[in-house]
């Protein structure tokens, strides 16, 4: 059975969808939902890492330093798209994995708001506990996944970064501050 870890990391002061930020191209123009899943600020206002390595914005988005980001490129190639902003005189990263793991909704309760008719998205979906994704959805060889369900609220929504067991042991071993996991069950 595969063991799969999501990475979580505390808050970082700041926050990732400014709504002053966002275009109209950016969200659903019924219900205000991101639709543009690509989108990332140039900058981060009031961003304290505080010697972190990772952290998270309020609005639950994984931001890395550059130091960090580097050493998933170097050890992890092709797995995850990392898009640079500017966190003062700093540069940190976004990070968007491009595998899919599939949650498990027969193995798990995840409680749902109103679903959008234009972009088919629910304005909330809670994060369950304990967390189950379809083993038979990850891809051979992947070590970095984002999860097909956005949880959070309204602008706050975000998939969650999940690593193999493996990958959580190199990120642990490699010294970088801030990581913290969650363990993500497997059906």
């Amino acid at each position: 059975m595969t063991q799969l870890w999501a990475i979580s990391a505390h808050d970082n002061g700041s926050y990732f969808l400014d709504e002053d930020k966002l275009t109209a191209d950016d969200v659903c123009p019924v219900c205000g939902l991101l639709i543009n899943h690509g989108f990332a600020p140039r900058s981060l206002e009031d961003f304290k890492a505080a010697g972190r390595d990772a952290s998270s914005t309020y609005d639950n988005r994984l931001i890395l330093s550059e130091s960090l980001a580097d050493f998933i490129q170097s050890n992890f190639p092709d797995e995850v798209d990392l898009v640079s902003l500017k966190a003062g005189r700093q540069a940190v990263f976004a990070v968007f994995p491009r595998a899919v793991a599939q949650v498990s909704e027969s193995r798990t309760n995840i409680r749902r708001g109103d679903l959008c008719d234009v972009c088919v998205q629910y304005d909330y979906e809670m994060l369950p506990h304990p967390l189950c994704v379809k083993s038979a959805s990850l891809e051979p060889g992947a070590s970095f996944y984002r999860t097909n369900i956005e949880f959070g609220s309204n602008l706050g929504k975000r998939p969650l970064v999940v690593v193999t067991d493996a990958a959580r042991r190199t990120l642990e071993a490699s010294g970088f501050k801030g990581l913290e996991w969650i363990e993500v069950g497997c059906d």
